[in-house]
């Protein structure tokens, strides 16, 4: 008797285990990508519809060369002959 119900709790175990553990795992992935690429779904909802937001990170903006980065080297453009015999 006590074989089976210990095989009972453990069917009962798994089915709940397999019913909420997807559920509670997608929570638990959606809630660590807010964290790290940011809560880009709550911005979506509370944008009213037909406005633009422009957003600018002015410090990726500024460009700062210095005289140890390297050499400018300036190109040419050559055209080649169409007809050209080896």
């Amino acid at each position: 008797m006590g074989f089976l119900l210990t095989l009972i709790v453990i069917i009962i175990l798994f089915r709940v285990l397999f019913r909420y553990l997807p559920s509670i795992l997608l929570w638990y992935t959606r809630k660590r990508a807010d964290k790290m690429y940011g809560n880009t779904r709550k911005e979506k909802r509370d944008k009213k519809e037909g406005t633009t937001f422009v957003s600018r990170d002015t410090s990726s903006q500024k460009k700062i060369v210095t005289k140890d980065v390297g050499e400018y080297v300036d190109y040419e453009q050559v055209k080649e002959k169409e007809n050209e015999n080896i």
